[in-house]
């Protein structure tokens, strides 16, 4: 197997080797050196462009690591987070819970939110 304590760059093209034998090859989404994990997208198994398959790696169980394409760019920043919207989201989650919590309280159930 390839040394693990390398760094795997986002975006490169890595073929992993598992220990039952099956050969996976993907895009890196992430790496993470400390716990051995790598996280690869692939193209999806069901024929649905739109869709990816993405399998999470542990490189301790891995019989050979191969870096098909190795991709030196520096990766754009996340876009920022909307907290607006992630305190709405979860002012709404909260709401919904209570009001299912008052419902099964009084007696109605759980069929008949």
């Amino acid at each position: 197997m390839a040394g693990v304590s390398e760094c795997f760059s986002i975006g490169s093209i890595v073929a992993c080797k598992t220990c039952y034998n099956k050969e996976i090859e993907g895009e890196v989404l992430a790496f993470d050196p400390q716990t051995k994990m790598l996280i690869l997208k692939s193209a999806p198994s069901n024929g649905r462009e739109n869709l990816n398959n993405v399998h999470v790696v542990n490189l301790s169980l891995v019989s050979d690591v191969q870096i098909k394409k190795e991709v030196n760019t520096i990766p754009e920043p996340p876009p920022p987070l909307d907290l607006n919207l992630l305190t709405s989201r979860v002012r709404k989650a909260v709401d919904e819970k209570r009001r299912l919590v008052t419902a099964l309280a009084s007696g109605v159930s759980p069929y008949g939110h």
